[in-house]
């Protein structure tokens, strides 16, 4: 895994300020403020309709913002757009699967590299050593990824043939393929089955000791309690509770809206 270059200060990785989202008039996300480190796994919970995937989706640009502001790696980017901020090292997967299935587990990898020579017709003849060489480079990173999250084995299988493990799996080494300094996970455990919850658990402790960030929204609290280092709760689009899920239990207001079912 390559290594990433993280703040050199005591300043959060992703800082998330006042942000509301609106769409025709009805409010998902009011008044929502939290922060995210760089090298830690960071939770948002709480009940459907909370907003955390839109929360997830103003932060990496998909959607736009009302009020607020998302600053990361102390740029202001809240008016960026979503392949801008991609650009800035904001990486992002979905609930549900985004796998090319008629691709291999290999191509999914490949095809999310940034930067690469062979992309354009021109240098398909003019470079042709370079983007030969750089493509040889590539692929080696990606079996690289493959052989740490231990599905090697599946490199030229079809990406459609996977377990719902393994294509989460390979999602997370496909986003690490473009070199990420915040990951925006949203569900990562829709589809898991539980013998392979713990070890994507181990995968993604991992990447953040790598020094990437990690956000996550996942309604599995013992895998939340397990990877994250800092939860917060949302409700109506709002936060009503910050900090470890040991200390979350023992507050009313996220009893009452989430955990106590």
């Amino acid at each position: 895994m390559r290594p990433v270059s993280v703040l050199q200060t005591n300043s959060p990785l992703l800082e998330v300020r006042d942000l509301a989202v609106s769409f025709g008039g009805v409010q998902a996300v009011a008044d929502l403020s939290f922060s995210a480190a760089a090298g830690s796994v960071t939770g948002l919970i709480g009940p459907n309709g909370a907003g955390k995937s839109t929360a997830l989706g103003a932060v990496a640009g998909s959607v736009r913002a009302t009020r607020g502001t998302v600053e990361f790696a102390g740029i202001d980017v809240t008016t960026l757009s979503s392949y801008r901020r991609a650009r800035l090292g904001i990486g992002r997967t979905f609930q549900m699967n985004g796998e090319f299935g008629k691709l291999t587990v290999l191509e999914n990898l490949l095809v999310a590299a940034p930067g690469q020579v062979g992309e354009t017709v021109r240098n398909i003849f003019s470079a042709r050593r370079t983007w030969r060489r750089q493509e040889q480079e590539l692929v080696a990173e990606a079996r690289d990824l493959l052989e740490r999250f231990g599905i090697s084995d599946h490199e030229d299988a079809y990406a459609a043939e996977l377990s719902g493990g393994q294509r989460r799996l390979m999602e997370l080494a496909r986003a690490l393929m473009a070199h990420p300094r915040l990951l925006l996970l949203d569900e990562p455990m829709a589809g898991v089955s539980p013998l392979m919850r713990d070890r994507l658990g181990e995968h993604l402790l991992e990447v953040a000791a790598s020094g990437i960030g990690i956000v996550l929204v996942e309604h599995e609290l013992r895998f939340v309690e397990n990877v994250c280092e800092n939860v917060y709760v949302l409700a109506q689009g709002s936060v009503i509770g910050e900090g470890n899920m040991s200390a979350l239990r023992e507050q009313s207001a996220v009893l009452d809206a989430y955990l106590a079912g």
